[in-house]
This record gives C-alpha cells, sequence and structure tokens, in this order.
C-alpha cells in the first residue's frame, strides 16, 4: 500500500489579486510502515500538501493516488469518506476539536458514524484509549477537565478509533511543556511501533524530527526540496538556515567539535548517539 503524490500544485483565490501559489509541481510516494518527518518554515506549504493526503483539499494540479487510484477522479468521489478513515489527520491544537460530554463519547464518535455495533465501537475506543496510555479511569470525565497532553492524547484516540492506516499529524505537541511534549512524542514512536502505522509527522522542531522519523521532506515557497535520510538533510545546514530552519543542536554540537579536531561521524543527529561518541572517542583518547 502507498500514497503518490505526483505533480502536485495548489493555488488559492486563482483569478483574484489573492491568489497563490501553495504548492508547485510536489511529488513523493509515501510507503506503509514509513515514519515520515515533514518540515519547513511558517508559509512553505506543509500544511496544504497534508490536506490533499486525504482529499480534504483537492489539487489544482497533479495527482494524489491511495494504492494507484487517483482519489479525486469523479468516480472515486464516493470513497473519499473512506479515504479520510484511512489517512487520520490530527491537526494542530487538537483539543478544539473536542466537544463531547466524555472522553469516552468524544473517541466514540467517529467509529459510531461508521454504523458499527456497539459492541465494536466499544472495543475501539478501549483499543484506542489504551494505545495513547489513557486507561477506564478517564472514560465518564469531560475532556476539558483534563491537561493540555491528555487532551492532546484523547484527540489522537478518537482519529487511532477509526483505524487508519496512515496517521498524519500537524505541529501535534505546539503549546505543550517540554515534558508533555516528550511524553507525546514517546508515545506515538510507541504508537507506530506496535501497530506498524505509517506516521508522517510535522513539526517545526528540527529535535523532535531527528530524534524519531526515518526519512524528512523539505517543503519551501511550496517546492519540496529534500527527500532523503535525516542525516543526509541535516548535511544541507546553509540551505536549510537560508529556509528558516535550524538544525539540531546534535548536529551543530558535531560541527565544533569536528572543528577541534575530534574524529566523529556526519551522521550522528541524535543525542544519545552523540553521548555514545564521545565516550567511544574519550576512550581511545580524544582528539586527533
Amino acid at each position: 500500500m502507498s500514497i503518490e503524490v505526483q505533480g502536485v500544485g495548489y493555488l488559492y483565490e486563482g483569478g483574484t489579486p489573492f491568489e497563490k501559489q501553495a504548492l508547485k509541481d510536489v511529488s513523493f510516494t509515501v510507503d506503509k510502515g514509513e515514519f515520515i518527518g515533514l518540515i519547513g518554515h511558517t508559509g512553505s506549504g506543509k500544511s496544504t500538501l497534508i490536506q490533499t493526503l486525504n482529499a480534504l483539499l483537492e489539487p489544482t494540479e497533479g495527482k494524489v493516488l491511495y494504492d494507484g487510484m487517483n482519489i479525486f477522479d469523479p468516480e472515486f468521489k464516493r470513497r473519499r469518506r473512506e479515504i479520510r478513515q484511512k489517512v487520520g489527520l490530527v491537526f494542530q491544537y487538537p483539543e478544539h476539536q473536542l466537544f463531547e460530554m466524555t472522553v469516552y463519547k468524544d473517541v466514540a464518535f467517529g467509529p459510531g458514524n461508521m454504523k458499527l455495533s456497539e459492541e465494536e465501537v466499544r472495543e475501539r475506543v478501549e483499543w484506542a484509549l489504551d494505545l495513547v496510555g489513557l486507561g477506564p479511569e478517564v472514560y465518564e470525565k469531560s475532556p476539558f477537565d483534563l491537561s493540555g497532553g491528555q487532551k492532546r492524547r484523547v484527540a489522537l484516540a478518537g482519529v487511532l478509533a477509526m483505524r487508519p492506516e496512515y496517521l498524519v499529524l500537524d505541529e501535534p505537541a505546539a503549546g505543550l511543556d517540554p515534558r508533555g511534549r516528550d511524553d507525546l512524542f514517546d508515545e506515538i514512536a510507541s504508537l507506530r511501533d506496535r501497530t506498524g502505522m505509517t506516521v508522517i509527522l510535522v513539526s517545526h522542531s528540527m529535535d523532535d524530527v531527528a530524534q524519531y522519523v526515518e526519512r524528512i521532506l523539505v517543503m519551501d515557497h511550496g517546492h519540496l526540496i529534500y527527500d532523503d535520510k535525516p542525516a543526509r538533510v541535516f548535511r544541507h545546514k546553509e540551505e536549510l538556515t537560508a529556509m528558516g530552519l535550524a538544525v539540531p543542536e546534535i548536529v551543530d554540537l558535531g560541527d565544533r567539535l569536528r572543528e577541534r579536531g575530534f574524529d566523529l561521524s556526519e551522521d550522528i543527529i541524535r543525542m544519545e548517539d552523540m553521548a555514545d561518541a564521545i565516550l567511544k572517542l574519550f576512550g581511545k583518547g580524544g582528539a586527533k
């Protein structure tokens, strides 16, 4: 299974004085099971792009193929609701989408609209809440009485209860404190490991992206600039800086240490890997 984006472009307010080209000839493929980071400065086209992946926005150019089928073909129109279930999209500040009186009812809303049996809805709700680390003690609580991090988990569970094959997260940690951000990202990584679900993480935090994803897509002014492994993308430090993106702190640290003569790989982008490398290095006598 895969999602193929072929030459996608998107024009806002076409033919008006407010016309804006948000996407320009964007092409890439997302294979099942991948953990992908999508990064770019504000206005780079990230949010527009992810909304084309589950048919919320129809490209003005190009195609989006789901398992080889163009999801915007007229004959496929009746199945777009199915696509939105298979490509779950969690927007920035998802707690703003919470609306039911209890956590259980909020998570059950989507499955309930799928005309499933009461038993299957219950099974999905319990499964989804368990995946995000929430137990029966919160089922009857109002989602609005929970902490910010817990609200995010409830919103995420509401999408997971639809059993998507692809999970797209738009800045899921925005506004959370450092502890809440770390907990949420650890939960997402664990979720992906346990389910094999494809995850596309939209984030402005290069450190978070470096820590979790296996592949990075870099957007700038509507164009896809890079599509590669994280270590290779972060070697383009000057180009990323020119786009308004900072490389992870560990990459900066590695550059400074290499300038001082330390023999460190340019592929080190995570803190734990840097710590291991430094320990081994000093065990061998330090700098050259």
